[in-house]
């Protein structure tokens, strides 16, 4: 198996910065290799990931396995697919903080789960996915291509379900933003799918206008992957407004560009769609030789359908002149249809299997989920517990042993100097929440539980004094009133004072509590 020759490894090790580069190039290009069949390429990425691992490079691991993602969707790998996806997300998610790509990766993640669980047909989960890649963009430094590969992804499931005018909504937006840019990769793709789209709402005139400007680029560019897809759906479009003599040049033009990369049962798709159509132009001899064409061809797979139909169509033409041969043909129809009928129940039972398996590992996910909600909301939980024992209580043990001690030295005083006294005991009073240890801890803890909490207050208004700031925190935290007041050792109504100086500086309306139990 040859993966990678000399030169291609040489260029890769001499291009790369640093081991991520590395990596990350290797995947790409085993990923993109044109000569490798999926299983070849399945194993090669395998083994780079496991060298991944031995150098605890998560990031790359992570890629990796969103590629393998990919490969095993095309062998129809199905759960093995979705755990890669998930995994891959844990291992960007972990990433975040450190690379800016993390991010754009989880994203990736989130769209081939997206994908996966579409061609299943559950595009409610599909949909749930793509949200959560959508939550995310925000956080990207280069947030450009996730959003494309969102909202392709979004697009076609919108397809799916019959929603051509949201579908049409996004592509539309996808082609502007690229044709601005001059992403022709990304510009081409955007306009084949809002060509098909079109033609879904039998608005051939339009869909027709977006292939022709596809294919204008493509030339320009000198890209030739996509130029058969767009002749073809081209003559599809004038085959459906009855313009025959257009579509039967295009097609041919489509046979021709498939012809030259040997993609076989695209070929026999220009084959039948030739056949079907020069029968309705009444040229039944060039049909024949046409879906002749198809039975002599080695293909296997989705040509066995084409074949079938070949066979269907060749003894319906021959019916009249040569009731023998037709017969023959339509026995051949019924063999393949018997087997076409046996690979449709296998894959039937496979899809059933694999929508049940995927249903479990998205239901296996959400619980995961809510099992680590759970456990942040107890250690919330228990937060609170530790903020409100701490800030009820303010030391006040040593606190008052202090004025017991304080007191005492009092007594023998004559009374001018026990007024003095006392007023410095008043004074120590005041001053006794800023000595606080517990509440330093307090604002330790409240602050890591609402970390923008007070600094959003302070850019609300910077005439809030610390001890406002310190009753605002314990209003968001669900103290009462009298609470506060028992803490602060003020009245009611010099807690009411201060909520009222609060809501004055920040100038709101609305209920003091309700406000800041909002931020």
């Amino acid at each position: 198996m040859n993966v990678l020759d000399r030169t291609q490894l040489d260029t890769i090790v001499k291009n790369a910065n640093n081991q991520w580069e590395l990596f990350y190039n290797c995947n790409i290009q085993i990923f993109e290799k044109n000569n490798l069949n999926h299983n070849d390429r399945l194993k090669s990425l395998n083994l780079i990931r496991k060298l991944q691992t031995d150098n605890n490079c998560n990031l790359s691991i992570a890629h990796n396995l969103s590629l393998t993602c990919k490969v095993k969707q095309e062998l129809n790998l199905i759960k093995d697919a979705i755990k890669d996806s998930l995994k891959s997300h844990q291992l960007f998610k972990k990433e975040h903080n450190n690379h800016p790509l993390a991010v754009n990766g989880s994203i990736f993640a989130y769209s081939n789960l997206a994908n996966i669980y579409s061609n299943l047909g559950l595009n409610n989960i599909a949909l749930d996915y793509l949200y959560k890649g959508q939550k995310l963009i925000h956080e990207s430094e280069q947030p450009y291509i996730p959003t494309v590969r969102i909202n392709m992804t979004l697009a076609n499931v919108y397809s799916k379900l019959n929603k051509l005018e949201k579908s049409i909504h996004l592509l539309n937006e996808i082609y502007i933003s690229a044709l601005e840019k001059e992403l022709h990769s990304i510009v081409i793709p955007a306009l084949i799918n809002l060509s098909s789209t079109y033609r879904k709402k039998k608005e051939y005139k339009k869909a027709m206008q977006l292939n022709s400007e596809a294919l204008v680029i493509s030339k320009k560019i000198q890209e030739s992957h996509f130029h058969a897809t767009i002749l073809t759906f081209q003559a599809q479009c004038f085959e459906d407004i009855k313009e025959f003599d257009k579509a039967l040049d295009l097609y041919k033009k489509g046979l021709k560009e498939n012809l030259l990369i040997q993609s076989a049962d695209k070929i026999n798709s220009n084959y039948y769609s030739l056949g079907c159509l020069l029968i309705r132009m009444n040229k039944k001899k060039h049909a024949l030789n046409y879906f002749e064409k198809i039975i002599d061809s080695k293909s296997n797979g989705e040509s066995l359908q084409y074949k079938m139909n070949a066979h269907k169509k060749i003894a319906e033409l021959l019916e009249k002149a040569d009731l023998k041969k037709s017969n023959q043909h339509y026995k051949q129809y019924i063999n393949y249809f018997e087997k076409d009928y046996e690979i449709k129940q296998q894959v039937f039972t496979t899809e059933n299997k694999n929508t049940i398996e995927s249903l479990e590992v998205y239901i296996d996910n959400i619980q995961k989920e809510k099992e680590n909600e759970k456990l942040k909301d107890q250690l919330s939980s228990q937060k609170r517990e530790l903020i409100t024992k701490k800030v009820k209580t303010l030391s006040e043990n040593n606190f008052l042993k202090d004025i017991i001690i304080e007191l005492k030295k009092n007594i023998a005083e004559d009374d001018g100097k026990i007024r003095k006294k006392i007023n410095i005991t008043i004074e120590l009073l005041k001053h006794r929440i800023d000595e606080s240890s517990d509440w330093k801890q307090f604002l330790t803890i409240f602050n890591e539980l609402n970390p923008t909490f007070i600094p959003t207050l302070e850019n609300q208004s910077s005439e809030l004094s610390d001890l406002e700031l310190r009753v605002c925190a314990m209003i968001k935290f669900g103290l009462h009133t009298r609470e506060i007041a028992n803490i602060l050792s003020i009245t009611i109504r010099g807690v009411e004072q201060h909520r009222y100086r609060i809501k004055k500086k920040l100038n709101i309306d609305e209920n003091i509590t309700t406000y800041l139990r909002s931020k």
